[in-house]
């Protein structure tokens, strides 16, 4: 797999199981109801999240709203080919999953955006690059204005 953000805390190898990636990144149950409910009460219509994993964040993401378009980011092909799996499985078509380093991946996403209501930043993270990536998402910066 490739690893483009900090890195795995626990593990220096680029080989990991399914089962010890979704261990390490899957986001507890309540904290995932809670990102649930929230786009369920606002209802944003496009939503950006950067980390797709295994998917299943983005899948409480997606379900919370059937009519926004979730844009999921992930480095790796590998893993992001399971969170396509996994969408398909579940039964959800409004995420668009884009690979590859989050660098040269978000700024082409944003260019085709007009808004970003919402924006789920977990991956890579780095300190810098966290901060960039949060003044890319900031409504009235970057190539466009929401």
């Amino acid at each position: 797999m490739e690893d483009f953000g900090a890195g795995s805390a626990g593990r220096s190898s680029h080989s990991r199981r399914v089962g010890e990636i979704a261990h390490r990144s899957l986001k507890n149950r309540k904290f995932a109801q809670l990102l649930y409910r929230i786009v369920q009460y606002y209802q944003p219509r496009t939503i950006v999240e950067l980390g797709t994993s295994l998917g299943v964040t983005a899948c409480y993401l997606a379900a919370a709203n059937p009519e926004a378009v979730v844009h999921t980011l992930e480095g790796s092909t590998n893993i992001a080919e399971i969170a396509s799996q996994n969408f398909q499985r579940i039964g959800l078509h409004n995420l668009r999953v884009t690979v590859g380093n989050f660098d040269e991946t978000l700024p082409h996403l944003l260019a085709g955006l007009q808004t970003v209501d919402l924006a789920f930043i977990d991956g890579n993270h780095r300190r810098e690059p966290t901060l960039a990536y949060f003044s890319k998402l900031r409504p009235g910066r970057g190539p466009h204005r929401y």
